[in-house]
């Protein structure tokens, strides 16, 4: 297991109102600028991740170290490899607590859009460290709750992977009862070696995510669950 601390993640005020759909007015950029300066140092996103290897592979399901974890697509998706990179990202317990002391509604919203954003170029970040380090053509991966198929109950697999206490520990992300993630500026997901770089968005039909990166295929779902 390690932690990565220092991947690259700074983006502008312009991005951000770009991101939140919002104009890009004089007040709105003062605004996002001022968060930008107060979040410097509180907002450190960091990646919990481990490898990993695959025991056995069944019709809709894996077991990886031990742990079953249950999805087509992911099978699939794992069928020529042996080895995955389950992992865990957050903004931080201190990002949250300064979010959570905004009484503006403006600037609760643009914070929450900072950490979207943080989290997604993050995820980013550490797709482009596995492919250099483990030298991978293309990194595909999945989160749990991404899609039908996957969903939210994977974490606590995932999660055991980790130890599961040991999260809270090195990381300090813990799952509730719903199984969402505390803080919530948190993602977790599973990375493995891939081809055509697979992005769940090509597989879910929803069409007003803001964090969609790639257009929904359906043709392609269907040849996933065939």
């Amino acid at each position: 297991m390690e932690v990565l601390t220092d991947l690259p993640y700074r983006f502008e005020a312009e991005q951000v109102l770009s991101r939140a759909k919002a104009k890009q007015k004089k007040q709105h950029l003062e605004t996002v600028e001022k968060l930008l300066e107060q979040v410097d140092g509180i907002l450190s996103p960091r990646v919990l991740y481990r490898t990993a290897y695959i025991d056995q592979k069944k019709e809709k399901a894996l077991v990886i170290e031990g742990l079953t974890f249950t999805s087509r697509i992911l099978r699939v998706n794992l069928d020529p490899v042996e080895r995955v990179f389950p992992y865990i990202i957050t903004c931080g317990e201190a990002f949250e607590r300064f979010a959570a002391s905004r009484e503006d509604l403006l600037e609760t919203y643009f914070l929450d859009e900072i950490g979207n954003l943080a989290l997604g170029r993050v995820q980013e970040a550490f797709l482009g460290f596995l492919k250099d380090k483990y030298l991978l053509e293309e990194v595909g991966r999945m989160s749990p709750g991404s899609l039908e198929d996957w969903p939210l109950e994977e974490q606590r697999p995932l999660f055991a992977l980790f130890g599961g206490g040991r999260v809270k520990e090195l990381l300090g992300v813990e799952l509730n009862e719903q199984l969402m993630m505390h803080p919530q500026k948190s993602l977790s997901g599973m990375a493995f070696a891939s081809k055509t770089g697979f992005k769940s968005c090509r597989l879910c039909p929803r069409e007003s995510c803001p964090g969609r990166r790639a257009p929904y295929d359906e043709a392609m779902l269907q040849r996933y669950l065939s």
